[in-house]
């Protein structure tokens, strides 16, 4: 029952017992007695008490002013969301109100000292007992978009300070000419992931699925991240979701995410690190077969390539071999060989100039090493140009010798750089590495 309803019944009864309008009862039979006089100074204590508490209790108030009489009878239906949806229900709050000639009010909560409670409880005399007031609003800003784009959401009183693993990146812009691999490989590549995404309309059309799973293998420094990359710039229609590190163990939310917005790309990278992890509980299934699951539980119909890569394909095989058709498309990315060591450099060399009288010496030398060697290799050629040189004009471009090359390849390497080379994916050094003096 409201406060007013309770206020009304009492002072009514309470003109009853003062004096009756019946003649034919004499006044001394229906005067005011010592317990009536009691009962009249409770009620009118307790509408005092319930006068104090309307002002003690703004949050309360302002909750029954909103939503009318009878509001302590009213169901509350309550809901929760992930962390990473938080943009999303206060961008489509910002899109209702939009609409037409609504208005609304926001009124921030103060004063609970983190205390667990709800709208029920608000609704509820007594509700002071919590200690919440009516104040400013607090606002959580959110990452909203690529480009630092972030977006003011209110903050959750009942969570406050759960936060999220989701971020934006730009979309990378690489072209072909860029991702240096042997023709074929890269060719059988981009049919399964952009060829399928061309023809879309025509697959689905002839009864054929567009779920697809690539898996790029191969030693570090290969260049699998490098591809990945190319990819994702050739599908901008497409969205993207990365998954790494921590945020691993949110495959299933990141399926769901991928499955809503088709067509999409979930990109996982040494997936074989969560193939060793498991689940303290037992009887739990390591974190790959909640991935392949997923994956298969997408269903056929739906437009989403998985872009998988590993260091250790030995780890991932008997898993893959035991749920076929998860993952339909394996690509070796190989040690790149004499060709490709020549384009590697060329692409690396940026803005230097390649002042080399024998330049199939370094292409000879670094037989065996990966793209990340040769990168590295191209900057210590140009520190050892600028050391050389240090009164050169700093804006003109380095200008790099056969003995700058050699210093350079001398220090990678050297049988005490082998951590070095370990570190940048090329492992044992070639044939012919130079030994400490």
């Amino acid at each position: 029952m409201g406060n007013g309803d309770f206020l009304d019944d009492s002072s009514e009864t309470v003109t009853s017992r003062i004096g009756s309008t019946r003649p034919d009862v004499p006044d001394s039979e229906t005067g005011p007695e010592l317990a009536d006089v009691a009962r009249l100074a409770r009620r009118l204590v307790r509408r005092a008490v319930t006068a104090a508490r309307v002002q003690d209790a703004p949050a309360r108030t302002l909750l029954r002013a909103h939503l009318g009489a009878g509001t302590a009878s009213l169901p509350v239906v309550s809901g929760t969301w992930p962390g990473y949806d938080h943009v999303n229900v206060q961008a489509g709050l910002n899109a209702w109100l939009a609409v037409g000639d609504r208005r609304h009010e926001l009124a921030g909560l103060t004063g609970f000292r983190h205390q667990v409670f709800g709208l029920g409880d608000l609704l509820q005399a007594g509700s002071d007992a919590y200690g919440v007031g009516v104040g400013s609003v607090a606002l959580d800003t959110r990452p909203a978009g690529p480009a630092g784009q972030t977006l003011a959401c209110v903050g959750d009183v009942f969570n406050r300070g759960g936060g999220t693993l989701l971020q934006f990146q730009d979309r990378p812009q690489l072209d072909r000419s860029g991702v240096i691999l042997p023709s074929a490989v890269l060719d059988g590549i981009e049919r399964h992931v952009l060829g399928i995404a061309r023809q879309a309309g025509r697959l689905t059309a002839s009864g054929q699925h567009l779920k697809r799973g690539l898996l790029l293998h191969g030693a570090p420094g290969t260049g699998k991240t490098h591809t990945i990359r190319y990819l994702l710039g050739q599908l901008p229609g497409s969205t993207v979701v990365i998954m790494s590190g921590n945020a691993l163990r949110f495959i299933g939310q990141a399926c769901s995410v991928a499955r809503t917005l088709q067509p999409s790309v979930l990109v996982i990278e040494d997936v074989d690190l969560i193939a060793e992890e498991r689940s303290s509980r037992a009887g739990q299934h390591p974190l790959l077969f909640e991935l392949l699951n997923q994956m298969d539980g997408l269903g056929a119909d739906v437009d989403v390539t998985f872009l998988l890569t590993t260091n250790r394909a030995d780890m991932l095989e008997a898993a893959l071999a035991a749920r076929p058709g998860r993952v339909d498309h394996a690509a070796e990315l190989p040690i790149p060989d004499a060709a490709a060591r020549r384009a590697l450099m060329e692409l690396y060399r940026g803005g230097l100039i390649l002042d080399l009288a024998d330049p199939e010496s370094p292409v000879t030398r670094t037989e065996g090493v990966t793209a990340s060697f040769l990168k590295e290799l191209l900057r210590r050629a140009a520190l050892e140009a600028a050391e050389r040189d240090p009164a050169a004009d700093p804006g003109a471009p380095l200008r790099v010798t056969d003995a700058d090359m050699s210093a350079a390849l001398d220090q990678l390497l050297d049988t005490r750089s082998q951590l070095t080379r370990i570190l940048l994916g090329s492992g044992s050094p070639p044939a012919g590495a130079a030994a400490p003096e």
